[in-house]
């Protein structure tokens, strides 16, 4: 049988520690339902393991272990305690945690020495008057049993300092609480006291008060003296409002206020300086004071569940927040200050995750939000951005659902430009390393830059083109997008006229490699009207040529989407003067703008001073490209533009 063969092994093994002089001695996880008495002979043993085993009782051999140190019994199904454990007068740790015990004897009281004892999860209804002997006893965890009371006698435990009485059934805590003055933890989480002792303020040395899941409607202005408290959960109560004297909880660290009924904060919380994590989820708070802003030091906070309909604007002045979390709310939009939370890495507006460690299961809410302000883009350190629920504008969410990087870029493209996207611009785009941040360098002339580094998300530079003839300025938001497919659905929330859309591809890679019809395409899907140059980069005298069926592309998107085609080396000649193909597409670009952009949009042109009449003025509208070649279209356009007066650039 499996326990005949578990219980000569525990021989063995005892026979092993005796001739050893063995003063440890493991028999856990041996599935023991007995232990041989044999072990009445290891009367130098100090530390005896038995965890995790199935024993219902101890044998009075142990009797014989006075030397014993530690006894390790959790895990067992021990219903009692014998008498013979009296005579353990050396123990100086006892662990019983998840045994049925339902009464400690009177016998305990021999173990003066003991200085933790670990009796959690048990059936103990309540503790024996002997518990005061334990007087050299520093941690006693009585959690998941069944107490209703608490004994006076805990009073003699004046070393205690860690005393564990959570999930058990105390209404109350005794007077005789008054005495553990060196105590620094205690937890009472989940039981059902409805207030807390006037004798809390005896225990000035508290640094953790656990109060989770009681029925306390107030809190005493005793927890005044409380000046070490570091931690202090009063989560799931039913708190109405904090006193005055939470003031006085100068070293407070953390605090935990979620679920109660607090309707405001009072302003002594500007004196908890030292916080670092607030958790104020599901009150039934609107606003929260100004005095706020002095928890300097805040770097978790949680507004989860409340009524706030406006952000609270005290809240970016906290530049340490690393966690917000604001799920449940009504929220209808965020301040544009909100760009001050640099330092923020992690933010939940709508989702299941309520707070730093709380998440609803199958459950997930949000706010009103339909945008976020163009500071947000100032949150470099966001790694985790949540907006589930939220009725988003169809941009934002079209770039919420690639992710935050993908959010990024599209506020960073508005904000950055500090233009509208019914602003004229001028989009470069197509696959990675094609050139078209060189291209957009060569429009600007720009100095040539060797081994350009890759573009990421979205760069805008302005791009002026000029007619020369004329002399006509206009100038453009040059648009360089990324070419990786991560940025591809955010870059067609860009896609929108008034724009000319240079669709760039490398001919010594072909052009199914660069993909120019997908491109197009996605043009076409966003913006119907839109007007196309198609450009091969990266040529010259001694690579592959531009190899694109030009009548195909036209044939699929009309010769009123895709106007002409060009091959420009971005990279200056030999003479450093000029680069192959530029002036060309230039003038191509001014005659696109000029024919569909500004008489479209009605832009006015500045007047240059000359003494024309008018100070400003429209330019005409001429015959569409469409119904002639380029070449001819350019060529009128320049006839055209001859006149007395010139114009500058667009006034925006």
């Amino acid at each position: 049988m499996a326990r005949d063969k578990a219980y000569q092994e525990a021989e063995q093994r005892i026979e092993k520690a005796r001739q050893e002089g063995a003063i440890k001695l493991d028999l856990s996880n041996m599935r023991l339902t007995e232990i041989p008495e044999a072990i009445a002979s290891l009367t130098g043993l100090q530390l005896l393991d038995l965890h995790n085993n199935q024993l219902t009782q101890l044998p009075e051999a142990v009797a014989s272990l006075t030397g014993l140190q530690q006894l390790d019994l959790h895990n067992n199904q021990l219903t009692e305690l014998p008498e013979a454990i009296a005579s353990l007068t050396g123990l100086q740790r006892l662990y019983l945690r998840n045994n049925q015990l339902i009464e400690l004897p009177e016998a305990i009281a021999s173990l003066t020495g003991l200085q933790q004892l670990y009796l959690q999860n048990n059936q103990l209804t309540q503790l024996p008057e002997a518990i005061a002997s334990l007087t050299q006893l520093q941690e006693l965890n009585l959690s998941r049993n069944q107490l209703i009371q608490v004994p006076e006698a805990i009073a003699s435990l004046t070393q205690l300092q860690k005393l564990n009485l959570s999930y058990n059934e105390l209404t109350a805590l005794p007077e005789a609480i008054a005495s553990l003055t060196q105590l620094q933890e205690l937890n009472l989480s989940r039981n059902q006291l409805t207030q807390l002792a006037e004798a809390i303020a005896f225990l000035t040395q508290l640094q953790m008060l656990d109060l989770f899941g009681n029925q306390l409607t107030q809190l005493p202005e005793a927890i005044a003296s409380l000046i070490q408290l570091q931690n202090l959960d009063l989560s799931y109560n039913r708190l109405t409002q904090l006193p005055e004297a939470i003031a006085s909880l100068i070293q407070l660290q953390n605090l935990n206020l979620s679920d109660n009924q607090l309707t405001e904060l009072p302003e002594a919380i500007a004196s908890l300086t030292q916080l670092q994590q607030l958790d104020l989820s599901y009150n039934k708070l609107t606003q929260l004071p100004e005095s706020t802003k002095n928890l300097t030091k805040l770097t978790v906070l949680s507004l989860s569940g409340n009524e706030f309909v406006s952000f609270p604007n005290v809240i970016t002045s906290l530049q340490k927040l690393r966690e917000l979390y604001v799920i449940d709310n009504k929220i209808e939009q965020l301040p544009n200050e909100f760009g001050n939370l640099t330092q923020l890495k992690k933010l939940c507006l709508g989702g299941k995750q309520i707070s730093s460690n709380t998440f609803y299961k199958d459950v997930t809410h949000g706010n009103n939000l339909t945008s976020l302000p163009h500071s947000f883009t100032q949150l470099a350190q966001l790694v985790e951005l949540n907006l589930d629920e939220n009725p988003l504008n169809p941009e934002l969410a079209a770039a919420y659902e690639q992710g935050l990087d993908a959010v990024m870029a599209y506020l960073w493209a508005k904000t950055e430009a500090q233009v509208m996207l019914n602003e004229a611009k001028l989009i470069l785009i197509g696959e990675g390393e094609v050139g078209k941040s060189c291209l957009l360098g060569s429009l600007r002339g720009d100095e040539w830059v060797d081994d350009r580094p890759t573009t990421h998300g979205i760069e805008i530079k302005p791009v002026i083109v000029t007619d020369p003839d004329s002399g006509i300025e206009i100038t453009l938001n040059g648009w360089d997008f990324g070419g990786q497919r991560v940025y591809r659905p955010t870059h067609q929330l860009f896609f929108s006229a008034p724009a000319v859309y240079l669709v760039i591809w490398k001919p010594r890679e072909g052009p199914q490699q660069g993909f120019v019809k997908e491109w197009i395409t996605l043009i076409k899907n966003r913006e119907p009207d839109a007007k196309v140059l198609v450009v091969a980069t990266h040529g010259g005298p001694e690579q592959r040529q531009p190899d694109i069926d030009r009548q195909e592309i036209i044939d699929q998107f009309g010769k009123d989407t895709v106007i002409d085609f060009f091959h420009v080396d971005s990279k200056p000649n030999q003479d450093k003067t000029h680069c192959t193909g530029l002036a060309e597409l230039k003038q191509a670009i001014l005659l696109l703008v000029s024919l569909h952009l500004f008489p479209k949009w009605g832009v006015p042109f500045q007047q240059s001073g000359n003494g024309c009449g008018k100070p400003y003025r429209q330019v005409t509208k001429p015959i569409s490209p469409t119904m002639m070649s380029l070449p001819s279209a350019l060529n009128r356009e320049s006839m055209r533009s001859k006149q007395n007066c010139s114009f500058a650039s667009p006034i925006y």
